[in-house]
C-alpha cells in the first residue's frame, strides 16, 4: 500500500488507470468538483486513496496473470483491445473501454520489460 497519495500521485494514478474525474466522482459518490479538487488544491481523503490503490493493485494482479500466461506460450503475444465499451461488455470485460485500454498498455509494457515479444490488436 502506498504511504501517501497526494494530489499529483492521485492524478497520475487516475490517468494511468484510464479513468476520468467523472468516473471517480460517480464511483465514490462525490461531486465532480470534489474529485477535481483532489487533483490540484486538495489531497484526496484516505477512503479515496485506499479505493484507487485497490484498483491499482487489481491492475497489477491482472498484468501478473498476463505475463505468467505469456511465459507459458511459444511465439509472440497478441493483446486484444476493444474499440467500444459495448464490445468490451459483450466479451465479458467489466472495465470501461478506456480503463481496459490502459490495462492493455500497462500489460504491453510489462511484457516487453520481461523481454517477451508482444503487440496489441483490435478484437
Amino acid at each position: 500500500m502506498m504511504e501517501d497519495v497526494n494530489s499529483a500521485t492521485w492524478k497520475t494514478l487516475r490517468e494511468t488507470l484510464g479513468m476520468t474525474a467523472q468516473q471517480i466522482a460517480d464511483a465514490l459518490g462525490v461531486n465532480l468538483r470534489t474529485a477535481q479538487r483532489w487533483e490540484g488544491r486538495n489531497d484526496p481523503p484516505a477512503f479515496a486513496a485506499e479505493w484507487i490503490e485497490g484498483i491499482w493493485r487489481e491492475y497489477g494482479r491482472r498484468i501478473d496473470v498476463i505475463v505468467e500466461g505469456a511465459r507459458q506460450q511459444d511465439g509472440p503475444v497478441i493483446l486484444r483491445r476493444y474499440r467500444t465499451s459495448a464490445q468490451a461488455q459483450a466479451a465479458g470485460e467489466a472495465l470501461p473501454v478506456e480503463m481496459h485500454a490502459a490495462l492493455v498498455g500497462l500489460a504491453l509494457e510489462a511484457l516487453r520489460g520481461e523481454g517477451i515479444d508482444a503487440t496489441v490488436d483490435w478484437r
